[in-house]
């Protein structure tokens, strides 16, 4: 029989892992906000929150902290988790007034961003991908830095990724149950239509779909063009460190892994004399935009770009439900685009 001891640490675990670890650290964040606050205003807020305190506390993060309405709201959502966790039932965490504060605050960061010419992300371009691949020749970094940054770009714009979908979050350690590994990537021959090509299978353990459940296989295509990403991987499998299975998939030649911050920092170096960063910015995740601003231009409906860039969960089935024929034809048709 179990004990109760047991029981307790059974839901314990289980609501742990209801939630991602950087969701967690956003509520731990709240929290420590909601400390600052009751120092710095000198009143006192006691849990479960009053509608008084949650209004004392949002004016805080607005005014006080300078935090953006976008940013207020997700820790108004995380007080929720927090009275959860405390055992305590919920309060009404969003009365009117609170909406209409936020609202207003929406309004006034509209404006000040007009205002300020706040630098928004910038969509890879076909332009953009051929400067990155010219400046990363010139900028002085090993030939085989210069092949896994080329071959990470090239798929994290032709297959939609998430950058972390693709890198490690740090250099010095991974979790190997939510990082891509080397063996969760394959270079595989496949039929399409009358024809034998090569595609790129990648194999997501945890996409932000299905955070926690089955994995999903996106399938990368070839587009037969100076960006092709079944290409460029070809080239720098050659330089690639011993292929072992459990490590990272994509590391230099030293075993490093490439992270979204560094991948971010060499994207800058290639293209900081081409754009003006304080008017607009690429980062990695600027691929994602890219392919779907792409697809947009070249007539794609609504549901395939969707679909391509797993937008809904839903329409990446569809997407994986169209043959391959189609979708090989999409990548080349991205690929040969010239502007």
């Amino acid at each position: 029989m179990p004990t109760l001891t047991g029981l307790i640490s059974a839901l314990v675990s289980m609501a742990n892992n209801s939630l991602a670890k950087g969701t967690w650290s956003t509520y731990s964040t709240a929290y420590k906000h909601v400390m600052s606050c009751q120092e710095e205003t000198g009143r006192s807020i006691n849990f479960p929150m009053t509608k008084n305190d949650v209004l004392l506390f949002t004016s805080w993060l607005l005014t006080t902290r300078g935090i953006k309405a976008t940013s207020a709201e997700v820790y108004l959502s995380a007080l929720r988790q927090i009275h959860l966790v405390k055992g305590l039932e919920v309060p009404t965490l969003r009365p009117e007034i609170v909406k209409t504060v936020i609202q207003g605050a929406k309004h006034q960061d509209t404006i000040r961003d007009r205002l300020e010419g706040t630098p928004k992300r910038l969509p890879v371009t076909i332009s953009m991908m051929k400067m990155i691949k010219l400046e990363l020749g010139s900028m002085g970094i090993s030939y085989k830095m210069m092949r896994l940054v080329w071959t990470v770009c090239t798929i994290a714009f032709f297959g939609a990724f998430r950058i972390h979908e693709l890198l490690s979050r740090a250099e010095g350690y991974f979790d190997p149950c939510f990082t891509l590994l080397r063996e969760n990537v394959k270079l595989k021959k496949v039929k399409i239509g009358k024809e034998t090509e090569k595609i790129l299978e990648i194999t997501l353990k945890s996409p932000k779909e299905d955070r926690v459940g089955k994995e999903i296989v996106v399938d990368v295509y070839a587009s037969h063009g100076l960006l092709c990403p079944v290409k460029a991987f070809e080239k720098w499998e050659k330089t690639n460190p011993p292929k072992e299975k459990n490590k990272p998939a994509f590391r230099d030649e030293h075993g490093t892994p490439l992270t979204g911050r560094k991948l971010n920092a060499i994207l800058k170096r290639c293209l900081n004399e081409h754009i003006k960063y304080e008017d607009g910015f690429v980062s990695s995740h600027s691929f994602r935009a890219g392919i779907a601003s792409l697809m947009g231009t070249l007539g794609y409906a609504d549901n395939e770009i969707k679909a391509i860039g797993r937008w809904s969960s839903t329409a990446f089935e569809s997407y994986l439900k169209l043959p391959r024929t189609k979708r090989a034809t999409m990548a080349r048709k991205i690929g040969s685009w010239k502007l």
